[in-house]
């Protein structure tokens, strides 16, 4: 495949030696808890832990059996988004787990790659802390012809694509979203394709979005969103930042410009094509004012980590480890 002079998106070395503190693990107390963590060796708190035991108890009580490789952290996730309500939890664990077994695994076919080449949704870059920046380029659907249920089905396996290859669990578990509606007003807007993609994304998806940027949003989308927000959680809706135009200033507090297209505001090369697979438009991660020798570990600390077997709960570099073999 021609490249764009970009290279491939894969997790560079500096976001292995990254692992965040507990203050950027987690925020909030009891039932207002937001978690960004929730792998590694990332310790849950008291209520977190009581919480999870409750709804393992009322599984028991109502006959309902997990998956064997069902996580406890997969748990709190759930639990979280519900705002600690034990059943709701249930319900919502119930209705994932029916998507996935009818949804996985997904056949990569030409339907699929299709989408996914036609700049619908990609990755591009990834912010200070080292989470991919996806793009959704609402303004491309056609909603006359498109297959709204093929796109969620290109869309999964994206993400899930995402998850496996572009996220480090204990250390990088989030995404940021720019959603970008160039030239879509109120009449064109499809709102009934955003009500589902972002169902699907909050329901599917638990505990990954970070921040979502709609750019381009017209006034009139206002009206639509307050029809919108109340379908969907509180937790998903305070990551949610409009801007009426191409680009978002909050977005900078977290990213460096090398890292996002110029299209919206940053310098990186605008992409035309070749939306797949996911590139990597820059090395330079971290914004101005911060030092990354106080927010990563060095190599050497790494490898004593690795021997020490502290990393048994994370995935290890085998670029950084391989390469210190006959040093």
């Amino acid at each position: 495949m021609e490249s764009n002079s970009q290279t491939s998106i894969y997790i560079p070395q500096s976001a292995y030696l990254y692992f965040p503190p507990e203050s950027e693990k987690k925020v909030g107390e009891e039932k207002k808890i937001v978690r960004s963590v929730f792998e590694g060796d990332t310790t849950y708190d008291a209520f977190e832990n009581n919480a999870i035991n409750q709804l393992y108890e009322e599984l028991n009580k109502q006959n309902i059996v997990l998956p064997k490789d069902w996580k406890r952290s997969e748990t709190l996730k759930f639990i979280i988004a519900c705002y600690f309500d034990i059943n709701k939890a249930i319900k919502s664990i119930q209705e994932y787990l029916t998507w996935y077994n009818e949804t996985f695994p997904i056949t990569f076919d030409q339907d699929i790659l299709d989408i996914l080449n036609s700049g619908i949704i990609y990755a591009h870059g990834r912010d200070n802390r080292f989470r991919p920046i996806l793009i959704f380029n609402c303004y491309k659907l056609d909603t006359k012809t498109m297959d709204i249920d093929k796109l969620l089905l290109a869309m999964a396996y994206f993400l899930d694509y995402v998850m496996k290859n572009l996220l480090l669990p204990g250390q990088v578990e989030r995404w940021i979203f720019i959603n970008d509606l160039k030239g879509l007003g109120i009449t064109s807007l499809p709102f009934g394709v955003l009500k589902r993609v972002m169902g699907y994304l909050q329901n599917n998806f638990r505990s990954r979005l970070h921040k979502m940027y709609i750019m381009n949003s017209p006034t009139t989308i206002y009206f639509t969103w307050k029809a919108v927000k109340p379908l969907l959680e509180e937790t998903t809706t305070n990551k949610i930042n409009f801007s009426k135009t191409s680009e978002n200033e909050d977005m900078w507090r977290h990213t460096n410009k090398s890292q996002v297209e110029e299209r919206f505001g940053g310098t990186a090369t605008n992409i035309e094509k070749d939306y797949w697979p996911p590139k990597n438009p820059s090395q330079d991660y971290f914004i101005s004012g911060e030092n990354s020798n106080e927010l990563l570990i060095t190599k050497e600390e790494y490898l004593k980590r690795q021997s020490a077997g502290k990393l048994a709960n994370y995935n290890v570099s085998k670029e950084l480890t391989e390469s210190s073999v006959g040093n």
